[in-house]
């Protein structure tokens, strides 16, 4: 048996109020869950953009590389700023390149760094 304290309507105001602040509280939390999906779908619309441009880096890695390779066997004593040059790529990009052929036994380097020569493993 419920036992009420004071006046009825009284006690009918304070549940009502109860109410009120709950269904305050459940649209403020269902509001805070509508901005986290918000933000994890950008976050994801974010990582599908990187990887596109992750994809096409490496493209245009292997790419170079393959240029690389061409001019090289078409002059084993071009230097880095050359290829650089014909390739239209920085110095540092042609290096980078360079030291992965080099990781990958395609490419050696024949002697010194300025009277040496490339030469093409394969």
């Amino acid at each position: 048996m419920v036992e009420f304290t004071g006046e009825p309507a009284a006690t009918f105001e304070r549940m009502t109020e109860n109410v009120g602040k709950t269904s305050e509280k459940s649209i403020e939390m269902s509001e805070k869950t509508d901005k986290t999906s918000e933000k994890t779908d950008k976050t994801s619309e974010k990582t599908e953009k990187t990887s596109e441009k992750t994809e096409k880096t490496s493209e245009k890695t292997e790419k170079t590389s393959e240029k690389i390779v061409e001019l090289i066997k078409a002059n084993p004593e071009i230097t880095i700023q050359e290829l650089a040059s014909v390739i239209r790529v920085s110095r540092r990009s042609i290096e980078r390149n360079i030291q992965k052929l080099q990781k990958e036994n395609i490419l050696k380097r024949i002697g010194a760094d300025k009277g040496g020569r490339w030469e093409v493993v394969e």
